[in-house]
């Protein structure tokens, strides 16, 4: 996030009936787009820990032979 300020809340307006959106309205859809992603990368980890989990157990059970 190393773009200048006029770079990340300035876009384009291709429609020109659309009135031009707020920096309130582009932060929140920003914001909205970041805790989706978090949500994603949340679902990855838990599925991630679940498989290491599973592994751990394979593990043990081949340690303990």
């Amino acid at each position: 996030m190393e773009q200048d300020y006029s770079e990340r809340y300035s876009e384009p307006y291709s429609d020109s009936y659309r009135a031009p959106r707020s920096e309130t309205e582009i932060l929140i859809e920003r914001l909205d787009k970041l805790t989706m992603t978090l949500e994603k990368q949340h679902e990855n980890h838990d599925r991630l820990m679940s498989l290491l989990e599973r592994q751990m157990t394979v593990i043990e059970r081949l340690l303990l032979r």
